[in-house]
């Protein structure tokens, strides 16, 4: 279990007396996550970094590396008639609302 020692009682922004601290319990084991996996777009699509890297670098460009991948990315997808984005292919760690039996308010 997790606890921190702080001012608990007689406290407005600046500790004038140590008087009423206190240790709180807390529970940051409680946060959910809801984890979505990368889908592995570029081995998909058969993209090879030292190709990509090497025919962005052989001319100028108008935009960055990115930009130019989630376009050729965009592109894949939309020939193999997918209705997914580039978002949506990359990793994503989102914590999630949960009732959890011991507390009487959400848990964010």
């Amino acid at each position: 279990m997790v606890s921190a020692y702080v001012p608990y009682t007689n406290y407005r922004g600046a500790t004038v007396d140590a008087s009423g601290a206190t240790w709180l319990p807390l529970t940051p084991a409680l946060k959910a996550y809801q984890l979505n996996l990368p889908t592995n777009i570029y081995g998909t699509a058969g993209f090879k970094a030292d190709t990509l890297i090497g025919d962005y670098l052989q001319q100028p460009q108008d935009a960055d590396l990115l930009t130019v991948l989630r376009k050729q990315v965009g592109d894949y997808l939309q020939a193999q008639g997918k209705g997914a984005s580039y978002a949506q292919q990359l990793a994503v760690q989102q914590s999630r609302r949960k009732r959890w039996a011991c507390c009487r308010t959400r848990c964010l």
